[in-house]
């Protein structure tokens, strides 16, 4: 895959200086687009999706540093690098301050220490999905385990009190409470595991209830389950309230829940990304102290 480079510059000699040192050095497939003013660059990013933005500071109309509080202001999380001329070494700084992962002056964009920048980005970044993406799979492989085993085992022991079905559903969702509760960005993702263990309790109980030595006719029970149809599967005990479940509501609410793991955990997925990505790019740049050493 190749890397999607943006470099705003308005020196059309400077734009033709970079894409030849990248050429030249880059060891990976990369494409190059560029942009002469600040909001070309904006109309750029909100056109495509980059993984890299190289700004210049010296631009007509708009800076390099208000261009940088613009792309903050529409939440665009890429990797940025600044491109400085000799002397600007103060402006570097404050861009980095402001969230900018590295810089260089334009002085030694044909050496080693533009795509050593370049390589290590790259390589934080690739490394970083891979660590969150491992999260992601452990976090529903969990919350599958957890409905169809425990969820299930102690429906199957216990029920029959006043709330019981309210207690069951808190404990749908208790195990990753403090994923939201600490980190309310986590809300989608907290949702989205309490429904796969409710659909794990809902698709599968006939089948523990089996595994555990309770005879169960597993053909009537997806039939009743998954079919809407007319039938009462059970009395929804929530303590405060007792009412009827059939079989139109439990079919119709698992594949309304299905839906919902969907798109929440997709919502997630992509946001959760973007922000662990670039604290990753943050502890890297701290760690390099990029800042003391200016």
């Amino acid at each position: 895959m190749k890397l999607r480079i943006l470099y705003v510059e308005d020196d059309p000699n400077d734009q033709l200086i970079m894409k030849h040192a990248l050429e030249k050095n880059l060891p990976i497939d990369f494409d190059l687009t560029t942009a002469s003013t600040g909001q070309e660059g904006l109309s750029e990013v909100e056109k495509k999706k980059f993984d890299l933005l190289l700004l210049d500071y010296m631009l007509p109309a708009m800076s390099g540093i208000e261009l940088l509080n613009e792309l903050q202001k529409r939440k665009v999380h890429t990797p940025i690098i600044f491109v400085t001329s000799k002397g600007s070494e103060k402006i570097a700084v404050e861009a980095i301050k402001l969230g900018v992962i590295d810089y260089i002056v334009k002085d030694e964009i044909g050496t080693n220490r533009l795509i050593n920048s370049i390589m290590e980005i790259v390589g934080t970044r690739t490394k970083s999905t891979k660590d969150f993406d491992k999260k992601f799979i452990f976090y529903i492989v969990f919350a599958v385990v957890y409905g169809f085993v425990f969820i299930n085992y102690i429906d199957v022991l216990s029920g029959g009190y006043g709330g019981y079905h309210l207690w069951l559903v808190i404990m749908y969702f208790f195990p990753f409470a403090t994923l939201s509760m600490f980190f309310p960005r986590n809300f989608e993702l907290t949702v989205g595991l309490g429904l796969i263990v409710s659909l794990m309790n809902d698709v599968f109980y006939g089948v523990v209830r089996n595994l555990m030595g309770f005879p169960y006719d597993l053909t009537r029970y997806y039939h009743n389950w998954l079919i809407p149809g007319n039938a009462t599967l059970f009395q929804l005990n929530l303590g405060f309230v007792v009412m009827p479940v059939f079989s139109w509501m439990m079919a119709l609410s698992i594949y309304i829940r299905i839906i919902a793991i969907f798109i929440l955990l997709r919502i997630w997925n992509v946001q959760g990304k973007i922000r662990y990505l670039n604290q990753a790019q943050i502890i890297k740049k701290d760690k390099k102290g990029t800042v003391a050493n200016l």
